[in-house]
């Protein structure tokens, strides 16, 4: 007998300094940390990468696609582990579309490193896929597809019906909390905006789809990493 179960994952990390969490920052750009007083950024073998006293202020110059450099910064004496991270993070992982994605949007997953692959995903089902939404077949069901689909639906599509033909299904809150909650209206399962989900994921033997909520930040380095994070875990 086929269990449908719900689990709310709790990830909250912060930015502060005086944490154990490594903080992960783009390369290339300029960066902005908390705290003030005599500061230096050193890399593991001990070469001095930036340095001041006052505010924290730099740029590192773009890491090599795909790479990312590990520092630690010691301001006042307190050290703290920072991540640096090229410009094109998604290099190397290459995805099919459904052809549904904003051009925009897919245009800066490009911009990350993503790879697109010319064939759609009936064609190529051992591939992630990407889509601009999420849509149930007449029948009720989700159309067979990739084996993880990851779907950036806008605002405008919501509430969307989920269905019932899943095994499972669990709501996540990553690093950065979005807006997407679950409910169910009528005994049809739904999945609206007003919640603090980073995603939603729905998963039958074989196959998973992820739904992210609408109003992630791309420009934000742990949200890039979240994606890439459930492509680490389909493969």
């Amino acid at each position: 007998m086929r269990t449908l179960t719900l689990s709310i994952c709790w990830c909250v990390l912060t930015l502060a300094l005086c944490g154990t969490e490594v903080v992960n920052l783009w390369s290339g750009r300029p960066v902005t940390l908390p705290g003030c007083g005599k500061w230096e950024i050193s890399a593991g073998n001990g070469r001095i990468l930036a340095s001041g006293d006052g505010e924290i202020r730099l740029e590192l110059p773009a890491l090599e696609a795909g790479t990312a450099l590990d520092t630690e910064l010691t301001l006042n004496g307190e050290k703290r582990k920072l991540r640096f991270h090229s410009p094109q993070p998604l290099t190397g992982w290459n995805l099919v579309s459904d052809n549904t994605l904003p051009p925009r949007q897919l245009r800066r997953l490009i911009e990350l490193g993503m790879g697109m692959l010319a064939e759609p995903p009936s064609l190529r089902p051992d591939e992630i896929a990407v889509s601009g939404g999420f849509f149930l077949s007449p029948g009720g069901t989700e159309s067979p597809g990739s084996k993880l689909t990851l779907c950036f639906p806008d605002k405008r599509d919501f509430p969307l019906v989920i269905g019932g033909n899943w095994e499972e299904f669990s709501g996540g809150r990553a690093k950065n909390p979005g807006v997407l909650s679950v409910y169910y209206d009528r005994k049809e399962l739904k999945l609206d905006l007003r919640g603090d989900l980073t995603y939603l994921k729905l998963e039958s033997p074989g196959r998973r789809i992820v739904i992210i909520t609408p109003d992630l930040d791309w420009d934000n380095i742990d949200n890039v990493l979240f994606i890439r994070q459930l492509m680490e875990e389909a493969k």
